[in-house]
């Protein structure tokens, strides 16, 4: 690969690069071939990816952790219109290029909203809170393989004391400043 300008304009080019014959490259030295892979695998990328959800979205939420592990994560819950819901755990994998599924859990009725801990340094638990027909906070793992996370349920936060029946819970927010 080298720069657009090196080549005749009736070449075509790739993000600015283009393939040259190899008769016409300059330094063929082990650097300069790996810095020529390494801008090729680049210019391969994309730039939108996409994940199709074996359900209708309803609540979904980033996560906010900085760390190489966790980047690129997010939770999507379903909306199915009964009791039984879900809510998976996506994450971009570099070996596949795209998002994959690493986990996930039941969750009673539809999320009306999913939010991550705010926690940029990572320095606390990998925690995940749900609302719907109740506030649930999840505590989030890592799983055996490198493709897997366990998710538990944490605690269950009820705002009727005298009621068997419960309104619904549209939102939430972390303390940004004092997570606890």
């Amino acid at each position: 690969l080298q720069p657009r300008g090196w080549c005749s304009g009736a070449q075509r080019g790739v993000r600015g690069w283009q393939a040259v014959p190899r008769s016409r490259r300059r330094g063929e030295g082990s650097a300069s071939t790996r810095l020529r892979q390494r801008i090729w695998a680049m210019a391969k990328k994309r730039e939108i990816y996409t994940y199709q959800a074996p359900w209708n979205v309803y609540g979904m939420g980033w996560s906010n952790r900085k760390d190489d592990a966790f980047s690129f994560r997010f939770a999507a819950g379903s909306f199915r219109q009964e009791y039984n819901n879900k809510v998976d755990i996506i994450q971009y994998s570099e070996e596949k290029d795209e998002f994959v599924r690493r986990g996930g859990f039941d969750h009673p009725y539809p999320t009306t909203k999913i939010s991550w801990i705010p926690d940029p340094a990572s320095s606390s638990p990998d925690l995940l809170a749900t609302s719907g027909d109740y506030l649930r906070i999840w505590r989030v793992e890592d799983g055996a393989g490198p493709d897997d996370c366990n998710v538990r349920k944490v605690c269950l936060l009820n705002n009727s004391k005298s009621s068997d029946y419960c309104a619904p819970l549209t939102s939430l927010d972390w303390n940004q400043v004092d997570t606890n």
